[in-house]
């Protein structure tokens, strides 16, 4: 993407140049994810045949109310009260629904899952963090953020990560950690940050 996204850029009036970005970057996350789940599905933790299948829905419900409280009480925080940052459709594919998908496919679905399979879980979810982790460094670079909260960011990703870990062990499904992750990303983002 880094190589194409120039071209795009000036090829392209912005709207399109984001779509054609978005379509892109989802269809080589979600392909690579797809096509190593499928070639290593039997060296996988959870088989393909039951990754995407909706187990647990108390769970489920559970993990939503945790992160509708845990969201109220960061926007609480912060001191923003009951205002909504701004919101466009760019925002909405890229920020929300489908960055939650293609990192849990890579992540969970495959990183994680083939870990687990040959590692202790808690080596496996160390490692599957860290490299979570770090893949968020290069964004933090070019917003310019000092170094200081860079590492402070990778502890927390780390963290969030980890819990995502857990859930996905526990639930024994892409879906809880699918609407997990992007409904973390769309509260925060519309009420804290």
């Amino acid at each position: 993407m880094l190589v194409v996204s120039p071209f795009i850029t000036s090829s392209f009036d912005e709207i399109t140049a984001n779509i054609i970005k978005t379509v892109l970057k989802f269809l080589i996350w979600c392909g690579f994810g797809a096509y190593f789940i499928i070639k290593y599905n039997k060296d996988l933790w959870l088989k393909k045949e039951k990754l995407f299948k909706l187990t647990n829905v108390r769970l489920l419900i559970k993990l939503i109310i945790m992160i509708i409280i845990t969201a109220f009480l960061a926007m609480l925080k912060t001191h923003k009260g009951f205002n909504i940052n701004e919101f466009t459709v760019d925002d909405f594919f890229n920020k929300f629904l489908l960055v939650g998908i293609e990192e849990e496919i890579v992540f969970r679905a495959l990183l994680l899952n083939g870990l687990s399979k040959k590692e202790k879980f808690i080596t496996a979810s160390l490692i599957t963090s860290t490299i979570f982790a770090l893949i968020h460094v290069p964004l933090y670079i070019r917003s310019g953020i000092v170094v200081s909260t860079i590492l402070i960011n990778i502890v927390k990703i780390i963290c969030i990560s980890s819990i995502y870990n857990y859930i996905f062990k526990e639930s024994k499904s892409l879906w809880h950690i699918l609407i997990v992750h992007s409904l973390w990303d769309l509260l925060f983002f519309l009420f804290v940050e």
